[in-house]
């Protein structure tokens, strides 16, 4: 097995890639909109812990999105 079969099973490629940023992106939208809706009942504890789930999401995002780009900038 060659190095890039390899590392395909631990990365995502392509149009897997492009489904969990999709993924996590509406995950983060759903955290958002969830501290919103906590906020307004006053529940900072629920708010801080959505913001925090949604920092993940987004972090999670923006790994993918880097990675799509050098796969573009590569021709894979």
């Amino acid at each position: 097995m060659n190095a890039h079969a390899q590392l395909s099973m631990f990365e995502p490629e392509g149009a897997e890639a492009v489904r969990l940023l999709r993924s996590h992106l509406a995950e983060a939208k759903r955290c958002r909109d969830r501290v919103e809706y906590f906020e307004v009942l006053q529940m900072p504890g629920a708010a801080r812990r959505e913001e925090a789930m949604a920092e993940q999401a987004e972090s999670a995002a923006l790994v993918l999105a880097i990675l799509l780009d050098l796969e573009a900038e590569a021709g894979l």
